[in-house]
């Protein structure tokens, strides 16, 4: 996990971060976009990577996703002690759908074959 920063923020010259040093608690990582994404009234990840830019907000971000939000104005530091990421794929119990199917198997194998643990479960 990286955070997304202004490229004038006062720790882009850091080589590496702590969460405390961000005031972010390991189990508020997950879904710190999320809630900076519902805080500021965008819509998605691009439009928040636009406010970081301007200065406005910071958030954390996988490093999946910052590789794919590279812009101008946003630098990304590694956070040192970042409890990993978790992905969740959500559809409906009585889905049958072949393609949600087949996305859930590929993000499974490639999850495998990176080492990470994978697991299915049912929730209502």
């Amino acid at each position: 996990m990286s955070p997304a920063l202004p490229a004038d923020h006062a720790l882009t010259p850091a080589s590496r971060v702590l969460l405390a040093g961000l005031g972010i608690a390991p189990e508020e990582v997950d879904g710190r976009a999320e809630h900076d994404i519902d805080k500021h009234g965008v819509h998605d990840l691009a439009q928040l990577v636009a406010l970081i830019s301007l200065g406005t907000t910071t958030t954390v971000l996988s490093k999946s996703v910052a590789a794919r939000y590279l812009r101008p104005g946003v630098t990304y530091v590694p956070v040192e002690d970042c409890p990993p990421a978790t992905l969740v794929i959500a559809w409906p119990e009585r889905s049958r759908s072949r393609g949600v199917a087949a996305l859930v198997r590929a993000a499974a194998a490639v999850a495998q074959s990176r080492g990470m643990s994978t697991a299915v479960e049912a929730t209502r």
